[in-house]
């Protein structure tokens, strides 16, 4: 009897002691949730799926790599709205049928030839909806800014456009 006891103390014990373990981690996935979906977010998703293309392009990093702008529509619409992710891939098929360009032949996502970028910043921009990136060309230090405007889809912030502000133009203009 008396260890019954014992257990009937222990069980209401461990169970407050686990809900007291757990709940930090609990609070500590809801801001990460938050952080996921936020226009910034998808942008910095964007440079650290593919910025390795800053340094070479996929022939440095073998046959299986492929550029964002080949890329599936289901791939492309992880950071572009549905609209403009179609355009890019429409532009893409294009280049593939014709053997000629279709789509802007400077990277998408640095907006420049070459393929040397440091420094590079993502930044909220005062509109909710826009997010700044700069970056300096590591050889001809000349520095790059872009505006990407924001959309929220039911799938998240999504790109809806790049103003490439050192060409005064736009992916959605080339495409």
């Amino acid at each position: 009897m008396q260890i019954a006891l014992k257990r009937a103390r222990l069980f209401p014990a461990l169970s407050i002691l686990i809900a007291a373990l757990c709940a930090p981690q609990a609070q500590a996935a809801e801001p990460a949730a938050q952080v996921a979906n936020t226009p910034e977010y998808t942008v910095r998703s964007v440079y650290h799926d593919y910025a390795w293309q800053a340094i070479g392009g996929s022939e440095a990093f073998g046959s299986e790599t492929v550029n964002l702008r080949r890329q599936s529509l289901p791939e492309l619409e992880k950071y572009f709205e549905p609209g403009l992710a179609e355009l890019i891939r429409k532009a893409s098929e294009c280049e593939e049928n014709t053997k000629r360009a279709c789509t802007p032949e400077f990277d998408y996502i640095f907006g420049s030839h070459g393929h040397s970028a440091t420094d590079l910043e993502v930044l909220r921009a005062s509109k909710k909806s826009a997010v700044q990136v700069k970056f300096r060309d590591a050889v001809t230090y000349r520095d790059y800014r872009l505006a990407y405007e924001m959309v929220k889809t039911s799938a998240g912030w999504r790109i809806g456009d790049i103003r490439y502000l050192n060409r005064k133009t736009s992916l959605r203009i080339h495409c």
